[in-house]
C-alpha cells in the first residue's frame, strides 16, 4: 500500500481493537525509506509504510505534496552536481602518510588534511555508504599514502544516523585503508 492509500485506508489494531484511518496512526519510527506508525489508543506497530515517490507526491493533488516534491528533486540535482565521482576532481597533496577528516559544516561533507579543504559537497543523512564511496575514491587518487579517514565527533550524527550498523561498517572501511597504508609502507 503506497503512502496516499494508507493515509485513508481503515486500519484495526489486532492487539487493542482501535479502529481508524491511516492518518489518524502514530509516528513510530522513521528510516530511509519508510516508516513505522502505531496504533493511537496502546502504540501497538500497525503499519509499515513507504514514503511518497516524487512522481506520487506530484500526482496526489496537494499543492503542499508538489512543492516538496520541487525540493526534493533540487536537492538531488545540487547532490549530483556536487558529488565527488571521480579520483580526477581530488587536488594532488604531498605526502606518504595523509590523514584526511571526514567533517560535517552546515550541509555539508568537509574532506580535509589539516587546514586545506580536499573535498567539499552536500550531504545527507545515514551516511555510510557515501563514507565508503568518497573512501574508494580517495584511495583511487592517493593509493598507499592515504593512512585514514577520520570522522570527527561533529560529523557523527549525519554519518551514523538511525543506523545501528552504521559505526562497524565506518570501522571497515577505516581498517582498509590503514591496512592498505600499512602493506604500502613496508
Amino acid at each position: 500500500m503506497n503512502y496516499y492509500e494508507w493515509r485513508e485506508a481503515t486500519l484495526l489494531c489486532k492487539h487493542c481493537g482501535w479502529s481508524g484511518v491511516g492518518k489518524d496512526t502514530k509516528l513510530q519510527e522513521a528510516f530511509r525509506q519508510l516508516a513505522e506508525y502505531g496504533c493511537p489508543a496502546c502504540s501497538e506497530r500497525i503499519a509499515v509504510v513507504a514514503y511518497p515517490t516524487t512522481a506520487e507526491m506530484r500526482s496526489s493533488g496537494a499543492p503542499r505534496d508538489r512543492m516538496l516534491a520541487d525540493v526534493v528533486d533540487s536537492g538531488r540535482g545540487e547532490w549530483g552536481r556536487r558529488a565527488l565521482r571521480s579520483a580526477d576532481q581530488l587536488p594532488e597533496i604531498d605526502g606518504d602518510n595523509l590523514v584526511l577528516t571526514w567533517d560535517r559544516v552546515d550541509r555539508d561533507i568537509v574532506i580535509s588534511v589539516g587546514d586545506r579543504v580536499v573535498w567539499r559537497e552536500l550531504g545527507t543523512w545515514e551516511e555510510s555508504d557515501r563514507f565508503r564511496e568518497i573512501a574508494e575514491i580517495l584511495v583511487a587518487r592517493y593509493g598507499v599514502r592515504l593512512a585514514d579517514l577520520v570522522p570527527t565527533d561533529n560529523s557523527l550524527d549525519a554519518l551514523y544516523g538511525d543506523r545501528v550498523g552504521a559505526p562497524y561498517s565506518v570501522d571497515a572501511v577505516r581498517e582498509r585503508i590503514q591496512g592498505q597504508h600499512a602493506l604500502g609502507a613496508a
